[in-house]
C-alpha cells in the first residue's frame, strides 16, 4: 500500500513546456487568421445597412413624392416633413459607422472638392450626415451620403 502511495505522489502529470507553447502557437496562429476575416464582415455588415438605409430614405422619398407630387425643397422641409415624420419612418433611422441618427444637410454649391469633403467626414466621424439638394422639387433631388 506504501508503494502505491508513493508511486501516486511522485508522479507527474500535466504538460510539458513544449506542449502548452505549441498549443499557444496554434492559437495564436488561428487568431491571426479569424481577426482579419471577422473585421472585413463588420465593415461590409455597416456597408451593406448604410447602403439599406439608403434605399429606404428613397423609397420613402419616392412615396412622398406621389403623395404631395413633388419632393421635399430643401434639407429643412426633408428632415420637418420626411425624415422626422412617422408615417414615413415608425423609427430614426441611425448610422451603422457612428451609431448617431442621421442629419440632413442642404448641398451647398460650393461643395466641390469631393475629396476635401470625404477626408472632413472621416476625421469627424460624420458618416450620419445627408446631403440633400432638390432645385426643381416636382423633378428631381440629389441625394449624397458617405459609405466606407
Amino acid at each position: 500500500m506504501e508503494k502505491f502511495r508513493d508511486r501516486i505522489l511522485n508522479r507527474k502529470e500535466g504538460f510539458t513546456i513544449l506542449e502548452l507553447l505549441t498549443v499557444i502557437l496554434i492559437i495564436g496562429v488561428i487568431v491571426a487568421i479569424a481577426l482579419p476575416v471577422y473585421f472585413e464582415v463588420i465593415k461590409e455588415a455597416k456597408r451593406n445597412v448604410q447602403i439599406q438605409n439608403m434605399k429606404m430614405v428613397k423609397e420613402a422619398l419616392e412615396v412622398y413624392y406621389l403623395k404631395n407630387r413633388s419632393y421635399p425643397q430643401d434639407a429643412w422641409s426633408f428632415t420637418t416633413y420626411l425624415f422626422y415624420n412617422p408615417i414615413y419612418f415608425s423609427e430614426t433611422l441611425i448610422c451603422p459607422y457612428n451609431n448617431k441618427p442621421y442629419n440632413v444637410i442642404q448641398w451647398q454649391d460650393y461643395y466641390t472638392d469631393w475629396d476635401d469633403i470625404w477626408d472632413w467626414v472621416e476625421l469627424s466621424n460624420n458618416y450620419n450626415n445627408i446631403y440633400y439638394k432638390s432645385e426643381n422639387p416636382t423633378y428631381s433631388y440629389a441625394l449624397t451620403y458617405y459609405s466606407r
